[in-house]
């Protein structure tokens, strides 16, 4: 005889002596009866999934969650949703029959029969059933999910924005926390308590980096950029991505705004940037103003004017290496032979960049994430470029190949295997990113969908 331990593994008895032991071959099966069986034909009281039919009416049922469900993360099913896409079972008279969907097919609620084509489920929005989706790990076979933030549209029968899906009773999960794609140290259930809006990033110390949320749900993470005015960084601050000179000194460390709680409303002079930007007091409340161009702040008429000498000015000098305003470790003298746009900032990091504009330095700031390759960016040939566009050879940060000794053709990246690819023409390489929700095929060198992403 044949007795159970530990789930699938089992013992073989004969006359009271052990002669044998092993495990079912088979995720699905279970030691029952003497032999190894499917648990869609073992009874929910023996540890599988077979319902039963008394009490029921005559008809078509799909599999439900069920207490035997309480150990089934062993069996492939990490969220314990069970058999519910490839069989059902009708009951006739009190009698169970279980059906198994045959491949290529799945359950339709609709029709109560097993046919192509995707169809929804029940308990959620994201979750639906999937024909094409063989392996086990972490749903069930056949059982599949949105890539976090889209839901299944049964109008479709497609992955959709989850704005344009309607999930009427069906459970709406805004914040599942394992999920297909690539999550990193972003979890889709910090803004399940937020408004809409940008949000400090929860799990950076990168003070520059956000999440965007919206109805509740984590649509977007990436790093505030350059304030083309103002000519500095910007941060999350109250929903949107804002400059320092209008961030409170009071509500972050690296604000430069004043409080005007204990001011008369007026005008008056930043005393980090004297000159081209002012602040206004209004009924105790600070607003940052920018100068137009050509024009500085009068310190006599309190205002914006032309024709007027800069207080604490380093504007007005080529190479002054003590001026007033703020320099941080810039040095004015490093445009004083370069030739106008965007150069590497020789004091920095290689993602940190300097403006030049008739050799006088115009700006400064930092590259930000790439948000379709999703990767830091890097000054290269006069603009940020995120760095599977840079060539290996030219920067060590670089992780484009050459192409000098190869035919024209398709190649997969080493370091980046699955959703983008390099092209050689002439010798020349160019970076393709793969459209969304395809990888590279390495036997069509081209991106496709439903195919494995294969590391070379």
């Amino acid at each position: 005889m044949v007795q159970i331990f530990n789930f699938h593994n089992f013992k073989i008895c004969f006359k009271e002596r052990l002669v044998g032991e092993g495990s079912c071959k088979l995720w699905f099966e279970l030691p029952y009866k003497g032999k190894c069986t499917s648990r869609l034909d073992i009874p929910v009281s023996k540890g599988g999934l077979m319902p039963s039919c008394t009490g029921k009416n005559d008809g078509i049922y799909r599999f439900d969650h069920s207490s035997a469900l309480e150990n089934f993360m062993y069996y492939g099913d990490y969220f314990h949703i069970g058999r519910v896409c490839d069989a059902y079972y009708k009951c006739l008279g009190g009698t169970i029959t279980v059906v198994k969907c045959e491949n290529g097919t799945v359950f339709h609620m609709d029709s109560n029969t097993c046919k192509p084509g995707n169809s929804s489920l029940p308990n959620s929005c994201q979750l639906y059933c999937n024909p094409e989706k063989t392996s086990i790990d972490p749903f069930p076979v056949n059982v599949d999910e949105c890539p976090y933030p889209l839901q299944f549209s049964e109008k479709t029968g497609r992955c959709e924005n989850f704005t344009e899906v309607a999930c009427g009773d069906y459970l709406e999960t805004k914040y599942l926390n394992r999920h297909q794609g690539n999550c990193y140290y972003v979890n889709p259930s910090d803004c399940l308590n937020l408004n809409d809006g940008v949000y400090p990033h929860p799990h950076s110390k990168n003070l520059t980096l956000f999440i965007r949320c919206y109805r509740n749900r984590l649509v977007e993470e990436g790093n505030c950029p350059i304030d083309r005015e103002w000519g500095t960084q910007t941060y999350p601050y109250k929903g949107n991505c804002t400059h320092r000179f209008a961030i409170s000194t009071s509500d972050a460390s690296y604000g430069l705004l004043s409080s005007c709680s204990s001011m008369q409303d007026g005008n008056y002079q930043f005393r980090t940037r004297p000159c081209d930007a002012y602040y206004r007091c209004e009924g105790g409340r600070a607003t940052a103003v920018k100068c137009p161009e050509h024009t500085y702040y009068d310190v006599t008429s309190r205002r914006c004017s032309s024709a007027v000498a800069c207080y604490r000015s380093y504007w007005e000098s080529l190479f002054y290496n003590r001026h007033g305003g703020y320099c941080d470790t810039r040095n004015i003298r490093d445009c004083l032979y370069l030739p106008n746009g965007v150069h590497r900032d020789p004091r920095r990091s290689p993602s940190s960049f300097i403006r030049c504009y008739g050799n006088r330095l115009v700006e400064e700031g930092k590259c930000t994430i790439d948000s379709v390759w999703g990767t830091q960016t890097f000054i290269y040939n006069g603009t940020c470029t995120q760095r599977f566009a840079i060539l290996a050879s030219e920067a060590d940060y670089g992780l484009l190949p050459s192409c000098s000794a190869k035919p024209d053709g398709n190649y997969q990246f080493r370091t980046r295997p699955c959703d983008a690819y390099y092209r050689c023409e002439g010798g020349r390489a160019t970076a393709v990113k793969c459209p969304e929700h395809t990888l590279f095929d390495v036997t069509r060198r081209t991106c496709a969908s439903n195919v494995a992403c294969y590391r070379a």
